[in-house]
């Protein structure tokens, strides 16, 4: 069963073949390609703010530096997580992480509508 959430989330929509490609910049993601990494929308637990989601990630990856390196945004209040750059061990620290409660991969879906 999808989490209500997820329903949220996705597009109640069938996306074009051009929707269905990355969004992200072409220098973005070949930045990931070399990184071995891929955007993923981090959800925590609770409602917190930026500096608390900051912290579980840098928890789950040992290091402010590197959650700095990873960080990509903090969204919130209906849902409450953040993006984040993460390889694939990051992505399993992340996961173990108590406060993350779900990590869905980003796309990053252009706004393009089929008719």
């Amino acid at each position: 069963m999808t989490p209500p959430l997820r329903r949220l989330l996705l597009p109640p929509f069938p996306l074009s073949a051009a929707a269905r490609k990355s969004g992200f910049p072409p220098a973005f993601q070949r930045k990931l390609k070399r990184m071995n990494a891929a955007v993923y929308n981090v959800f925590t637990n609770d409602h917190r703010d930026y500096d608390d989601q900051f912290k579980t990630l840098a928890d789950a990856l040992g290091c402010e530096k590197a959650a700095k390196k990873a960080f990509m945004c903090h969204f919130g209040p209906i849902t409450t997580g953040f993006s984040a750059i993460l390889t694939p061990h990051q992505f399993d620290r992340v996961s173990k992480h108590p406060d993350v409660y779900d990590l869905m991969h980003d796309h990053g879906y252009k706004a393009v509508f089929s008719q």
